[in-house]
This record gives C-alpha cells, sequence and structure tokens, in this order.
C-alpha cells in the first residue's frame, strides 16, 4: 500500500507565490487593456466623426489620448509623432489601472483559479473531438470566400467598404471562428488569426485604393477593434463568472 508522500512546505510557499503572480500579471494586463480601449474610444469624443480614417481629408480636428491628449493631427511635438509628458502620464495610468486590477486578481485568486479549472474541465467534455474538415464545411468556406473576393471585387474602392471592417470586423470574425462546431477554443483561435491578418490586409487594401496613408488604416482598426474586442471579452468573461457562481450555489453542500 502506497503512502502519499507530504510536500515541504516550502514547495508550497512557491507555488502559491508563482499563482499569485500569475494572477497579478493577468490583472496588470487587463488594466493595459482597459486604458488602451479609453485611449481608442477618446479619438470620437476628442476628433470630429471620423476624422480621416474614410479618407476625408476637410477633416478639421483630429486627436487621441486617454487622460491626457498625446496627439494631434498637425501637431509636431518638438519633432515627435506624440507629446512626451502626456504620454508619459498616459502611461502611469495604465499601469496604476493595471496594478489595481492585479491586486484585485490576488485578492479573489483562488476562486478563480477554482473557476479557471473548471471551466476548462468542462470544455474538454464538451470538445472531445477534434475538428475534421467535411464536404459541408468546406463548401460554406468555398461559398464564403467567393462572396468576400466579390465584395472586395465590387467596392474596394468605396470607403462603405473600409468603414464596415472597421465596424463589423470583430463581429464577422467571431461569427466565422463559430461555423465550425464541436471544436477546443485553442483551435478556434488557429481559425482567427490568418483570417484576421487577411482582414487586415484587405483594410489596407481597400485604404491604399482610396488614397488613404497605410498608418491611418492601422489607427483606424486599433480605434474600431480594440473597444469592440473588450467589450466582448468582458461580457463573456461576466456572463462565465455569473453561471459558474450560481452553479455553486445549486451544488448541494459536500458532506464531510
Amino acid at each position: 500500500m502506497s503512502e502519499t508522500i507530504p510536500q515541504p512546505r516550502g514547495n508550497k510557499t512557491k507555488i502559491k507565490t508563482k499563482l499569485k503572480t500569475f494572477w497579478f500579471l493577468r490583472g496588470m494586463v487587463l488594466g493595459l487593456l482597459l486604458v488602451g480601449t479609453a485611449n481608442a474610444v477618446s479619438y470620437f469624443v476628442r476628433s470630429d466623426g471620423w476624422g480621416s480614417l474614410l479618407g476625408d481629408r476637410q477633416a478639421d480636428r483630429e486627436a487621441i489620448g486617454f487622460p491626457l491628449e498625446l496627439w494631434r493631427a498637425g501637431s509636431a511635438y518638438g519633432g515627435l509623432f506624440v507629446a512626451r509628458v502626456p504620454l508619459l502620464v498616459n502611461a502611469l495610468t495604465a499601469v496604476l489601472v493595471g496594478a489595481c486590477c492585479g491586486a484585485l486578481m490576488v485578492i479573489n485568486h483562488r476562486w478563480l483559479e477554482q473557476m479557471l479549472i473548471d471551466l476548462e474541465t468542462r470544455e474538454r467534455e464538451a470538445t472531445q473531438h477534434n475538428f475534421q474538415f467535411t464536404l459541408q464545411g468546406l463548401l460554406v468556406i468555398t461559398v464564403l470566400a467567393a462572396v468576400a473576393a466579390m465584395l472586395v471585387k465590387t467596392f474596394a474602392s468605396r470607403p462603405e467598404s473600409l468603414l464596415f471592417i472597421y465596424v463589423l470586423g470583430p463581429t464577422a470574425l467571431v461569427l466565422l471562428a463559430l461555423l465550425p462546431y464541436r471544436i477546443a477554443w485553442q483551435q478556434r483561435v488557429a481559425i482567427l488569426a490568418p483570417i484576421t491578418i487577411a482582414m487586415i490586409a484587405v483594410a489596407l487594401a481597400i485604404g491604399a485604393s482610396l488614397g488613404i496613408e497605410f498608418d491611418v488604416v492601422l489607427m483606424g482598426i486599433f480605434i474600431c477593434w480594440v473597444p469592440q474586442s473588450m467589450l466582448a471579452a468582458t461580457a463573456l468573461t461576466v456572463s462565465l463568472m455569473i453561471q459558474y457562481q450560481r452553479q455553486q450555489h445549486r451544488q448541494p453542500p459536500s458532506q464531510s
């Protein structure tokens, strides 16, 4: 009969410290994303409409920055693209928000870790089969590729096409990733990555046909995609946490 060898207390302390550090870093990334989202949204507050993102060269006011304005179209900050002091203040704000989010996650790291383990277990049970191409799936992908090619060819020189990518790009990517059924999230990420790169390339090609600079199109993708992605991720995370909390309350207490 084998006996369980107790782990040294030092190993348990190291594991606990590593776990707290892991969740603190996650909170830090969350804080950085929150401030990044605020910076993206600030463009529509500090600018006149869509500005030059859709090729309007007569835009009177274009600026971005949260909490301080760090860039304004037509301004040169000592030969630099952005202002130094506002950039430093915004960066410190992001670090401060990230530290607060990290501290909050460290305080609740046990509950968060258990929730993550339970959700991953449920995900493995729900996706036991790997994704395999079928004739139906191949037909759907072929039709979608043909429709996308036709749309790009027909509307390549119209600002509405660029507006569609700005506004509905993340939604289209998620819908395409959800088309295959019974696959793990890792495989969905593998599907999303090349489609995302392809959509950005299409946006750059449309921007070039409209005479819009390369960096302006990239700024438009950042300004529009980051808030949408952050909002979707926040809604999904909150819904999972609420669902998990309800399941915990429904479970009968364990009897010792």
